[in-house]
């Protein structure tokens, strides 16, 4: 008994730190979301940043936000890109740099990308919906129905995209 009580103390320790420090990271999370509801992007920012380190995916679109809040659109294009070059195939970030050029008032870059985004889209209905919808999101009503007119083609007609079309 004796040789298991410094075991079962060393257990009880790590999961009494580690729900400790998962409830730190929640902590971080709610106030730097309060932050930047509230427009205090430097705040969030600086939050934000502690974030990305442990969770990349996790802090990444509010991340991109504040630095687009703030002006600071090289630092956004230099997020966007890194996150491209993880993930070449997700045509979403592709799109995100397409909106920073859009707030960076260059539509003809911004088009670029949107256009390179459908570009990128393969045989996969979910893909070519949630492309759409980001589209739709933006009120880029055009790109959205040549997103779904691009996915009908890929998908060689077996789902025609009717009902989105429609919405679109």
């Amino acid at each position: 008994m004796r040789k298991i009580l410094p075991y079962l103390f060393i257990c009880v320790f790590a999961l009494i730190a580690t729900d400790a420090f998962a409830q730190k990271h929640v902590q971080d999370a709610r106030l730097a979301n309060h932050y930047f509801q509230q427009g205090e992007f430097e705040k969030a920012l600086t939050i934000y940043q502690k974030i990305y380190k442990r969770d990349p995916n996790g802090a990444y679109t509010n991340y991109v936000k504040c630095l687009t809040g703030l002006e600071r659109y090289s630092d956004a294009e230099k997020l966007i890109k890194k996150h491209m070059k993880k993930r070449p195939n997700v045509p979403k970030l592709t799109v995100d740099l397409g909106v920073l050029y859009e707030e960076m008032g260059d539509r003809e870059r911004a088009e670029k990308q949107y256009e390179k985004a459908i570009k990128m889209l393969k045989p996969n209905m979910q893909t070519v919906n949630a492309l759409a919808k980001n589209f739709i999101n933006m009120q880029e009503y055009d790109y959205a129905i040549e997103t779904y007119h691009t996915g009908r083609r890929l998908l060689n007609g077996s789902y025609p995209f009717h009902f989105e079309l429609a919405e679109a």
